[in-house]
């Protein structure tokens, strides 16, 4: 399912016409941003002590549970996976980045 939707996304994106690459820096700024947060997210996750197995013994995560924190929603991401929401999220996050950077390189 998930591969019929990228590629699915991928067409909608390169059968719209680039006007002299107006979106080009955009379109690459969301597969960034969907490529940071699919690839890197789990592995950041994983860093911080939140696995497949529950929260790991004297990480991160184990600390930020003694503490208090709310620790669910970063529990659940690293135990079940990075949601499709997220990745759209970091999609939108990386092209408004990228639409952002290319407005103020233009201004100078």
């Amino acid at each position: 399912m998930a591969k019929v939707q990228v590629t699915f996304l991928v067409l909608l994106i390169l059968g719209q016409p680039l006007a002299a690459n107006a979106f080009l820096g955009e379109v690459i700024g969301a597969v960034a941003g969907v490529a940071a947060v699919g690839v890197l997210g789990p592995f950041a996750l994983a860093g911080l002590g939140f696995t497949t197995a529950g929260i790991t013994a004297g990480s991160i995560g184990a600390s930020m549970m003694a503490a208090g924190v709310p620790v669910a929603v970063l529990q659940s991401a690293g135990a079940a996976g990075i949601s499709y929401s997220a990745m759209v999220a970091g999609g939108a996050i990386g092209a408004g980045a990228a639409h952002g950077a290319k407005h103020i390189l233009d201004e100078d």
